[in-house]
This record gives structure tokens, sequence and C-alpha cells, in this order.
């Protein structure tokens, strides 16, 4: 038998105040291709596990998408900006939103880049991924 995310380690069931079995550790065995027997822990952020249901997750967003082009735009602020958000964070976030919007009408609006109307969704992001103060939309 092998664990998805190592040494498979399962507990023997034990029984709740309210008399239903259940086991610490909530398993589920499958059957791999090989006939090997494999335990999935079926967290989340397991590689292993929700690899598939990644998979299919994408396939159903990407399915919603228009036939368009799509751009992925950034508007970050300064280190020193965004230390003063940390103290003013409505009136800061107000500035980069209304700032970003601007930028990408105008600039989709000349007529010597696009010529266009567009729509657009921001998103506020405070946190880099190293979980260090990073404003950004």
């Amino acid at each position: 038998m092998v664990s998805c995310c190592g040494p498979a380690r399962v507990q023997r069931p034990t029984t709740s105040w309210a008399g239903r079995s259940h086991s610490p550790l909530e398993i589920t065995p499958h059957k791999a291709r090989n006939g090997e027997l494999t335990i999935t822990c079926r967290n989340r952020h397991c590689p292993k596990c929700q690899a598939t249901a990644r998979a299919r997750w994408l396939e159903q967003r990407e399915a919603e998408l228009l036939p368009v082009t799509y751009f992925h735009v950034v508007f970050t602020l300064p280190k020193q900006i965004g230390y003063l958000a940390l103290q003013n964070a409505s009136t800061i976030y107000n500035i980069l939103f209304r700032a970003a919007a601007q930028t990408l009408l105008e600039t989709a609006a000349d007529p010597r880049l696009l010529g266009a109307s567009i729509g657009f969704l921001a998103v506020l992001h405070t946190w880099g991924q190293n979980l260090h103060l990073n404003p950004h939309s």
C-alpha cells in the first residue's frame, strides 16, 4: 500500500461518543493503473491527490471564457507608499484603483493604440507570495 504523501500511516478506527465509527485521518483508497492500492489524503494542497480535480476545474473555467484576447496587467505601489497604505488603506487603495482604471480606459480609447471601450476586473493584493507587504492591483 502506498500513500500519496509518503509512507502510509493508517490509524485504527475509533468509536466516537455518538457511537459512530470514524478514523482520525480520513483516507480514501484507490487502485492505481498498475494495480497498487494507494491511499489519498484528499488535502487540497496535495499535488498528487488534487491534480485531476485541479485540471477539471481549469477546463471548466476556460470553457466560460469569451473568444477574445485577455491581458493581465499589474499596477504596483512603490514600497514607500505601500507602507503608507498600512495607516491609510482606504485613501491609498482608492487612489490606486482610480489611477489604474483611468490609465486602462485612456490607453484603450487612444485610436493610435486600440481605439476601443474596454471592460476590466481589478483585484487588490496587499501581500506577495512570500507574505511581505506588496500592494498591487
